[in-house]
C-alpha cells in the first residue's frame, strides 16, 4: 500500500469525522466553514454539508471504490459552492476548489494521481484539514498520538 493510501486510511479511521456535521457554522481549526440553511435543489440529501460528502468520498477511496469516490465528490460540489457563497472565506474557496478537483478526476486516474500528483496531495491536505482533523496533515510531522505522520 502506498504511503499516501496509508495516510488517507489512517486519517479516515483514526479521526472523529463529525468535525463538519451539525451546526450552520462550524469552526474547523482556525477557519470557520459554513453549512447553508437549505441544501441546493439538486437531489442532494437535505441537512448534509460538503464535508459530510467529502468524508464519504474519502471512505469510498479507502475501500477502493473509485467510482463511488467520484460520485460523492460530484454530489459535494453544489454544497461546497453554497457554503463558499455563504462564507466567502479562503477556507471555503479552498474546499470548493479541492472538491471540484476530486469530482473532475476520472475514477481510473485516482490511484496514479494519489501516488504522485502534487495537486492531489495539495487538495488532500485541504480536505483532510477542513473536513478531517481540523489540521492539515504534514508528512514527517508529529501526530497527536506521539508518532510521525506518514
Amino acid at each position: 500500500m502506498s504511503l499516501l493510501l496509508r495516510l488517507v486510511a489512517t486519517v479516515a479511521l483514526a479521526l472523529p469525522l463529525a468535525a463538519c456535521a451539525g451546526a450552520p457554522a462550524e469552526e474547523v481549526g482556525d477557519a470557520q466553514v459554513f453549512v447553508p440553511d437549505a441544501a441546493p435543489d439538486d437531489g442532494t440529501p437535505t441537512g448534509r454539508s460538503a464535508c459530510d460528502l467529502v468524508v464519504a468520498g474519502i471512505e469510498a477511496f479507502n475501500r477502493g471504490e473509485l467510482v463511488e469516490t467520484v460520485a460523492r465528490f460530484e454530489k459535494a460540489v453544489p454544497l461546497a459552492e453554497a457554503e463558499d457563497e455563504a462564507a466567502g472565506t479562503q477556507a471555503s474557496a479552498d474546499l470548493l476548489e479541492a472538491v471540484e478537483y476530486y469530482a473532475e478526476l476520472p475514477a481510473d486516474e485516482y490511484l496514479a494521481a494519489s501516488a504522485g500528483s502534487p495537486d492531489f496531495a495539495r487538495y488532500q491536505a485541504i480536505t483532510l484539514g477542513l473536513c478531517g482533523s481540523g489540521e492539515p496533515q504534514v508528512p514527517g510531522q508529529p501526530d497527536d498520538e506521539g508518532g510521525v505522520q506518514a
